[in-house]
């Protein structure tokens, strides 16, 4: 989040639609971004199902008295396993012996 005026930009609160996947983890609100340019960092976290995706609208209320809540659609996607093996599957495994050894 940047300030871009010459008033202090002031976030009130964050919240969540979806709470149960998604969640603020810092800063902590309410707190305020000086003028022209002051930057903050919004983290957030997302533990989606364990198949497909995870959507949430991010709400974000401040002191802009043009925008005043701002909202962000958040979207999270599980990633699929991938199996990996050498040799590749359907290949014949095997293995050489040692002089007497059996294999």
């Amino acid at each position: 989040v940047e300030s871009a005026s010459d008033i202090p930009l002031t976030l009130n609160s964050a919240s969540l639609s979806n709470v149960d996947d998604f969640a603020v983890t810092a800063p902590a609100f309410p707190f305020s971004l000086e003028t022209n340019g002051a930057q903050q960092m919004i983290n957030l976290t997302c533990t989606p199902p364990p198949f497909g995706s995870s959507s949430a609208t991010l709400i974000l209320d401040s002191n802009d008295v043009e925008t005043g809540l701002i909202s962000y659609i958040l979207v999270c996607n599980t990633l699929s396993p991938r199996f990996s093996s050498d040799p590749p599957p359907g290949s014949m495994l095997s293995k050489v012996a040692e002089h007497g050894q059996v294999a």
